[in-house]
């Protein structure tokens, strides 16, 4: 698995990621590094996972699993 490939560093006070037609916004007032991780088709490729991945703070870390579905799912 290529984290560095599939991810980036964040420091935005707003982390906004969105698919099909659903958003997912993480709110950083305190500009924390936020490590954002596409997982779906890039990090894992098949089997089970989720669309997003994101790592916040250090040293005491953080793990978000995001999985943007569409209605009706």
């Amino acid at each position: 698995m290529d984290f560095q490939a599939c991810g980036r560093k964040r420091t935005d006070k707003i982390i906004t990621i969105s698919e099909n037609t659903r958003k997912f916004t993480l709110n950083n007032p305190h500009q924390k590094l936020v490590f954002q991780v596409v997982v779906d088709n890039c990090l894992i490729k098949t089997g089970k996972r989720c669309d997003y991945l994101f790592e916040i703070g250090d040293p005491i870390r953080q793990i978000y699993y995001v999985e943007l579905k569409r209605e009706g799912y």
